[in-house]
């Protein structure tokens, strides 16, 4: 194949042949094919390149070859007592997914010197012995046949997952045997081609592997995949080596897998070293059943309390559990695998390390007290620290009253300071999302949002009837306060702005924890843009109308100077109340939480805060228009009940719904919000109070001003009739060309 290109860090453009030599029948020999990338620019040029080897595995329509070499290779392998088996099916689907991954290797104390032979010499281009197997791609047949490639590195990154490099690649097939439990494999190196497009890159097979599977882990052997690596030849022959054994390090087998069994051995150190402690709970809370498998498995995050920049992250995995019927039926056994990443302070890189754990779970406590064991380094045959505790205390299922408690606990070393293999208390933390929790929050969600639609399709609806209202009434536009529809306006726009892309594009980076509706959501947050929209327009005709209302009375042109006052003042309003609101805010919520908390923007910005009481202003849309018609005096019904009392409930809704969701709704899911977004007004308690009563205030007062004048409330000695009034067409001619008093 010839093409052109450019290069990732110039602007040069590229022309290049692509040669690929592509068995149509493959092997464990032609299994890696092989090519070459070629510039097609003269030497001279200078967007000539140097040519490019290509090496990669190809298992379709794979060929097994080496089966009777593999069968005869088994008789060298020791079979423990205790393996777990597979039947036909089985094979298929958890082999290739259970040993995939990564292998530290253990070589004997010969190997030191580095004269082990191929493939691990240091011929393979690492410089020194591989520490760590890594198979790449597993791919198992109907009836147990296997074939793979594997690679050898010294890290445990997957940074070139895939990658078959001379020298430290092999390829291998084999078969699961099923009256010894055990993968038995046969190995050839992946080896540099004198000639990519022609020669094979596969050398001879002579080398053996096994993988076992032991059907009962403990926490001091916590590998579930074991096995070793030989060469088949004779001990006396060129390129022998000695074995090499490896170990998973960890549990890869799910607990649910048919005869795997976990055995308990640190029940005693448990009783010695923790108790369940009620702590804080009052004994109204209800705790996760032990039969909640998915509820006792949760993400942590880790800290160090005496190096508090330097956080980890912490996977408690699907965990073993049985039920303790000796001490107490609210008790439970549980063994943990964990994943802790540790960031380290000189490289700012995570380092992924893995211990296990075991002991009791208390459903009517919610805590877990177990006893950790780690290994003190890479390798699975170093003696395990097992002096670790580890302390929990789950956060309740049915409270949801004010701030939800965190998931926290401890890892604590029971060693003495002065030991070497001690370690600081480790604390941690984590909002944990039960599976209750998660129906119910979609359940919520779903409600929400028929709130949001049928909230704009009322606000839709009022605006249409005064629309309609002032059509009829043209003479009552003027009244109408520019100020109160500018407010009402940006409302709805300001929401459009900063969620245009929505309407058009799905968002891909959406942060919401709850977005299992397949689509549903990203649909209805589209139609909500769209009836926002609608509402905007509707209110933008308003405000037209009002605006040209005024403008096209002669006679009326004090309406202006009330309209001007009213702005400012509002104005001043306004800017007092953000003021003395965020002092207030800023004051009672610092700190307002934890520096590892789930959510890391929990601190609330300035520009958050500001946005949030913007969304209370116009909650209180009401204001200018009570405010213009005490300037004015004016009698005018220029508001139909329909538009400022039906407004104003829509408005005061999501405060009275905020309590209701906060006491039957886990808070921690803020990211999931539909109604009454805490971005979108002020949810607090004190403004979940106020706000309504306020806003219903000002529903009353327009009412009675369209009734009983604007300057009803002010006592009349302080009146001043500054307005102007509308006089009878009845006597006009009297007056020339006067038609109104002063």
């Amino acid at each position: 194949m010839v093409g052109s290109g450019n290069s990732y860090d110039t602007s040069l453009k590229l022309s290049a042949v692509f040669k690929l030599h592509y068995p149509v029948n493959r092997n464990i020999s032609s299994s890696v094919v092989s090519g070459m990338i070629e510039s097609l620019d003269s030497p001279e040029d200078p967007n000539h390149f140097d040519s490019i080897s290509i090496l990669g595995y190809a298992p379709i329509n794979y060929s097994y070859t080496q089966m009777p070499r593999a069968r005869d290779s088994r008789s060298k392998v020791k079979v423990p007592i205790g393996l777990l088996g597979f039947e036909p099916s089985d094979a298929r689907n958890y082999l290739p997914r259970l040993i995939a991954g990564q292998y530290p290797l253990k070589y004997g104390s010969d190997c030191s010197s580095g004269n082990c032979g191929t493939p691990f010499s240091n011929k393979n281009g690492l410089g020194v012995l591989p520490t760590f197997m890594i198979l790449d791609q597993v791919f198992c047949s109907e009836n147990g046949s296997v074939h793979m490639s594997i690679r050898f590195s010294n890290t445990a990154s997957n940074n070139y997952l895939n990658s078959l490099i001379p020298g430290n690649s092999l390829v291998a097939e084999g078969y699961w045997d099923w009256e010894k439990k055990l993968l038995c494999l046969v190995a050839c190196p992946v080896l540099e081609p004198k000639d990519y497009l022609k020669d094979s890159s596969v050398g001879e097979c002579t080398i053996g592997l096994t993988f076992m599977f032991p059907s009962v882990i403990t926490i001091d052997n916590p590998s579930d995949i074991s096995g070793q690596i030989w060469s088949i030849k004779d001990k006396k022959a060129p390129g022998y080596f000695k074995s090499v054994s490896f170990r998973s390090t960890g549990t890869k087998l799910d607990s649910f897998l048919p005869g795997l069994k976990y055995a308990y051995t640190k029940f005693d150190p448990v009783k010695s070293t923790c108790k369940h402690n009620r702590g804080n709970c009052s004994g109204d809370e209800i705790y996760p059943d032990g039969n909640s498998i998915m509820d006792l498995t949760f993400e942590l995050s880790l800290r160090n309390l005496k190096e508090i920049s330097l956080y980890s992250t912490m996977a408690f995995e699907i965990p073993f559990v049985e039920k303790n019927s000796n001490v107490s039926q609210n008790l439970w056994n549980v063994s943990y695998r964990i994943i802790y990443t540790s960031l380290n302070s000189t490289t700012g890189l995570g380092e992924h390390k893995h211990f296990s754990a075991e002991g009791t779970y208390n459903s009517a406590m919610g805590t877990f007290c177990m006893v950790g064991c780690r290994l003190l380094d890479n390798s699975p045959e170093t003696p395990m620290d097992c002096e670790i505790v580890i302390s929990i205390q789950l956060s309740p299922l049915n409270l949801y009253n004010g701030e939800r408690r965190h998931v926290n606990g401890t890892i604590r070393s029971t060693r003495e300071k002065a030991d070497p293999h001690f370690f600081e208390p480790l604390e941690l933390s984590s909002n944990n999302v039960y599976q209750s929790e998660a129906i119910k929050s979609m359940w919520r969600m779903d409600m929400e949002i028929i709130m949001v639609m049928v909230s704009l399709t009322l606000v839709c609806v009022f605006i249409a009837l005064q629309l309609f209202y002032v059509k009829k009434h043209r003479d009552v536009i003027p009244s109408i306060s520019v100020t109160m529809l500018v407010i009402t306006m940006l409302g709805y726009m300001i929401p459009l702005v900063l969620n245009f892309e929505a309407v058009f594009v799905r968002r891909q980076n959406t942060t919401n924890v709850l977005l299992w509706s397949g689509g549903w959501l990203e649909v209805t947050e589209v139609m909500v843009r769209v009836m926002t929209m609608v509402a905007f327009l509707l209110h933008f005709r308003l405000l037209q109308l009002a605006w040209t209302g005024k403008s096209s009375e002669e006679g009326r042109r004090g309406l202006w100077i009330a309209e001007s006052k009213t702005f400012l003042l509002c104005l001043l309003l306004y800017s007092s109340g953000a003021i003395v609101s965020w002092s207030i805010h800023k004051r009672s919520n610092y700190p307002r939480v934890k520096s590892f908390d789930y959510n890391p923007n929990q601190n609330c910005l300035l520009m958050d805060y500001l946005r949030s009481y913007a969304g209370s202003i116009v909650d209180g849309y009401l204001l200018p228009q009570v405010i213009l018609n005490i300037i004015s005096g004016s009698k005018d019904k220029a508001l139909t009940p329909q538009f400022y009392i039906g407004i104003t409930l829509i408005r005061v809704m999501p405060h009275l719904y905020v309590p209701y969701r906060a006491q039957n709704f886990a808070q921690h899911l803020k990211s999931s919000y539909i109604y009454a977004n805490p971005d979108e007004g002020i949810y607090s308690s004190a403004g979940n109070k106020v706000i309504p009563v306020t806003s219903i205030l000002f529903a009353v007062l327009i009412f009675l001003q369209q009734r009983l004048g604007g300057k009803f409330l002010i006592p009349r000695r302080f009146r001043r009739r500054c307005g102007y009034e509308t006089v009878p067409a009845i006597g006009l001619e009297s007056y020339g060309d006067y038609g109104h008093l002063r």
